[in-house]
């Protein structure tokens, strides 16, 4: 017997019948995917087909098993009447196998059929086959020349009309309540209107994001920062001294959140909302043309690492957003840092550490706010204070769940830090050895192993001069041991990397916590699930 397939949910139904199809047609997710569907099109007639729909479904008289027959076809010549949208625009007709295909992969539709209506645009995700973008093709990723935007009074000056092109095309996908994933200098970004709940909550969905984890919102000028914070709000001079010198670029600030501007989804019903301005010229561009806030996390799914390079992004998430703007590879690596300055007794407290290291944050601090009574400290959560409160309900994201971690195990060899009280450092061959031992039996082949290192420390030579039969070493190095900033430019680069190369096991060296090797190791110790203290 033939599946039902439904383009609207993107799945195909266990049979052809119309009870299946009538249960089916019932639900709410479906309900709320041919809304989304037709609220994409922005066609005079959407809103009316809308109404006709919604209309049926809260009357309890669903659709019939065929549909109302309402579809694309209203925009372009009149098609067979199927329940979602017919064949050549970019979907398969029910109650059958998908057509031939009629062009690239993915675009359905007999011959010569177009997969949407001329110039129309494009559906929103889960409308095409698996695996594959809107409508049933893969997503499209946008080449952005940085180089080509500048900016004169918060205004972006773009000079590359595809560059232009391609940030119109993602900001009227934004009002559209639909995610884009853009790059930023410290990693690319799944972004969303802010103020829109319904648009933030696509961002949840995309990744698997639990709700209680907060979002960074991200804002083009210090008026867009304005009209998010309550009426009234006055900044500390701590503030102001920060965002003159670390604004636009990789540092978050917490501020109070007004519930009737910033809507709670954001801020995972904290009294705070996370705020930054990206330096990076394509982030910041696509903020100022949309002009509204955009809330971005990570554009990975949740628990991953973040992604630093458009087709990293691509690679977790093609067929779950619409549009990917490359501006190249990140040059941070690492996200930003996360700072709580609201606190009484004016400090400044490190959530996450990121981008702008604590010594820069503790340079800021002795150079330009000298002469206040008593200059704030900077303090590291975790390494100066704990706060058991704010671990379970996070201001901020990154602190309560285990992030960062690629699909095959990671150990963190602790090479310089001193082992617990008690606790013996193993040595490299016993080391080897479990390594070993992990193989399956029978497999035949050796493990591949990746390694991430400093490409001049002593556990990146021994590893090297290696001659292991059973082991295959696969070296992604970290950079020197004196740049902590290039560790940590190439740190998830790596690990997606090795993650493409199907290795059975991932191994990363720690590096000093100083400067970027702070936030470097704060990534580490979260996607790591073990940890072994190593003689070299």
């Amino acid at each position: 017997m033939p599946k039902h397939y439904c383009d609207y949910c993107d799945v195909f139904l266990t049979h052809d019948s119309a009870s299946v199809r009538k249960a089916h047609n019932s639900g709410r997710n479906h309900l709320a995917n041919v809304r989304d569907y037709y609220a994409s099109l922005g066609h005079d007639k959407a809103q009316s087909i809308i109404d006709q729909i919604t209309a049926a479904y809260e009357s309890g008289n669903p659709p019939p098993p065929g549909g109302f027959g309402f579809g694309p076809q209203h925009l372009a010549p009149p098609g067979p009447p199927f329940g979602g949208p017919p064949m050549g625009y970019g979907a398969p007709p029910f109650g059958g196998p998908p057509p031939p295909f009629a062009g690239p992969p993915g675009m359905m539709g007999p011959p010569g059929a177009p997969p949407f209506p001329p110039n129309g645009p494009v559906p929103p995700p889960g409308m095409g086959p698996p695996g594959m973008g809107p409508g049933g093709f893969p997503p499209p990723v946008l080449k952005c020349s940085t180089t080509s935007i500048s900016f004169e009074a918060d205004q972006p000056r773009i000079g590359s009309p595809e560059t232009l092109q391609a940030l119109q095309r993602a900001s009227e996908q934004l009002h559209a309540l639909q995610t884009v994933a853009f790059p930023t200098e410290t990693v690319y970004g799944l972004g969303a209107l802010a103020l829109e709940p319904d648009a933030v909550s696509r961002i949840y969905s995309t990744k698997g994001r639990p709700p209680d984890n907060p979002l960074i919102v991200h804002v083009s000028s210090r008026d867009m920062l304005l009209r998010i914070l309550p009426q009234g709000y006055v900044m500390s001079k701590t503030y102001e001294v920060l965002i003159k010198r670390f604004w636009p670029g990789p540092l978050t600030l917490l501020f109070p959140t007004n519930p009737s501007i910033v809507p709670p989804i954001i801020t995972a019903n904290q009294p705070t909302v996370a705020v930054r301005m990206p330096s990076h010229p394509v982030a910041r561009a696509l903020i100022a043309l949309t002009d509204a806030p955009v809330a971005a996390p990570s554009a990975n799914s949740s628990g991953k690492p973040s992604p630093t390079r458009a087709e990293h992004v691509l690679n977790d998430l093609r067929g779950k957003v619409g549009i990917i703007l490359d501006g190249g590879p990140c040059g941070v690596g690492l996200e930003s840092t996360v700072v709580d300055g609201l606190q009484p007794d004016g400090n400044l407290r490190v959530l996450r550490p990121g981008g702008v290291t604590v010594e820069d944050l503790e340079r800021a601090v002795d150079e330009d706010l000298a002469d206040l009574g008593s200059k704030p400290k900077v303090l590291v959560h975790r390494r100066d204070y704990r706060d058991e409160a704010i671990e379970q309900a996070p201001t901020t994201p990154g602190m309560k769940y285990r992030h960062y971690s690629p699909s095959v195990p990671v150990t963190l060899l602790l090479t310089q830090s001193e082992p617990p009280a008690g606790t013996k450092r193993m040595p490299l061959q016993s080391f080897v050895d479990e390594l070993k031992a992990s193989i399956t039996e029978g497999d035949g082949r050796p493990l591949r192993v990746g390694v991430l290192c400093p490409s001049d420390s002593l556990l990146h030579a021994k590893l090297s001069s290696r001659n292991d039969p059973d082991i295959e070493w696969i070296n992604q190095p970290l950079g020197p041991v004196a740049e902590p900033a290039v560790s940590a430019q190439r740190l998830f680069d790596g690990l997606l990397s090795l993650d493409s190369a199907k290795v059975d096991h991932i191994v990363v060296e720690e590096i000093q916590e100083e400067r970027e090797g702070l936030a470097v190791m704060n990534r580490v110790r979260k996607a790591a699930g073990d940890n072994v203290w190593m003689e070299v």
